[in-house]
């Protein structure tokens, strides 16, 4: 692996390892503020392990990721997501998601924050954020976000971030652990080939946050999907859904 590469599979893992916080809604102004801070520790531990990977690969690849996810999302299946697919055009992965789970269109939404949806305005304003920043935030880091609805404070997630290269799960792992804990990693078998399964959990807010980030090897590197939902069940349920129907794109 180059070193090119490696830093920017690096910078690759520490977005998907930081993404799940930024999905937490909030009951209360105190679950609000706790889950902005943990936003912002998380965010400073993975900048601070992979600093220069991520200061490499940001000025390479921030503009063009953000355009391109933003073309994307319009260009494939728009804002809602229903009991269809939903597609990551820079992974080249496509998969089905729970019914009622909306796609977000980053650009359509952006052109009229106001009628965003309310599982994304819960999730900026735990953030501290306008929904445009918030926009901003997430499509510079993924190219893919899916959201369902909010329960008890928190908006389960699906987000899907393209590497260039498969990462190994030392580094899966030594990723994630920054920010949670990690409960071990396990073969995935997909339509388009066997994959991991690592599951983490991460606390944040008073919330429990069951995580499962899916690497998945593709043509032009790898597909990192997390999935990230407030219990265990769900959690297993979303990945049942997304490895069950994943294929090329």
């Amino acid at each position: 692996m180059t070193r090119t590469r490696r830093t920017r599979t690096f910078a690759a893992l520490a977005a998907a390892a930081i993404i799940p916080l930024a999905a937490c809604g909030s009951d209360s102004e105190g679950e609000g503020e706790s889950s902005s801070s943990a936003s912002s520790e998380s965010s400073a531990e993975s900048s601070g392990s992979e600093s220069s990977g991520s200061e490499s690969s940001s000025s390479e690849d921030t503009a063009s990721s953000s355009d391109t996810a933003s073309s994307s999302s319009s260009e494939e299946s728009g804002s809602a997501s229903g009991a269809g697919d939903v597609t990551s055009a820079q992974a080249g992965v496509s998969f089905d998601v729970p019914d009622g789970w909306q796609q977000i269109d980053a650009e359509e939404i952006a052109a009229n924050p106001d009628q965003a949806p309310p599982e994304l305005e819960a999730a900026a304003e735990a953030q501290g954020v306008s929904v445009e920043q918030f926009l901003q935030q997430i499509t510079q880091q993924t190219d893919l976000v899916v959201l369902g609805e909010t329960e008890d404070g928190f908006t389960p997630n699906i987000n899907v971030i393209a590497s260039p290269q498969v990462p190994t799960d030392a580094q899966i792992e030594s990723q994630l652990s920054s920010s949670g804990t990690v409960e071990g990693t396990e073969d995935l078998e997909t339509p388009i080939g066997t994959g991991t399964d690592t599951t983490y959990v991460l606390p944040m807010g008073g919330v429990e946050v069951q995580g499962r980030m899916l690497v998945v090897p593709t043509d032009s590197g790898a597909a990192i999907i997390t999935v990230s939902a407030g219990d265990a069940e769900t959690a297993d349920s979303v990945v049942g859904t997304v490895a069950e129907s994943l294929s090329a794109a």
